[in-house]
């Protein structure tokens, strides 16, 4: 359940986080933030030097430096996934 506060803001940036094959905890793997209407996705300097890092979503968020738009085809958010909607 979550609350309407009309004082609340929709934050413009998270931190995404994953958990990694094998693992026990999530570890950080970058940042999404608003740009207007779009989303842009940067993996995480620290989450790229590690060995056992994955990509988040293929094809649309591939292990590289620097910002990723994602395309039409990235996850809607009905299953989970990053999303630009914020919640209900």
């Amino acid at each position: 359940m979550t609350s309407e506060r009309p004082d609340a803001k929709t934050p413009d940036e998270a931190y995404v986080w994953i958990w990694l094959p094998g693992a026990t905890e999530p570890v950080v793997a970058g940042r999404i933030a608003r740009d207007g209407a779009r989303l842009i996705f940067n993996y995480g300097q620290s989450y790229l030097d590690r060995d056992d890092r994955i990509p988040i979503y293929e094809p649309e968020l591939p292990l590289r430096r620097g910002a990723i738009s994602p395309g039409r085809s990235a996850p809607s958010g009905r299953d989970g996934t990053i999303s630009a909607r914020k919640p209900h």
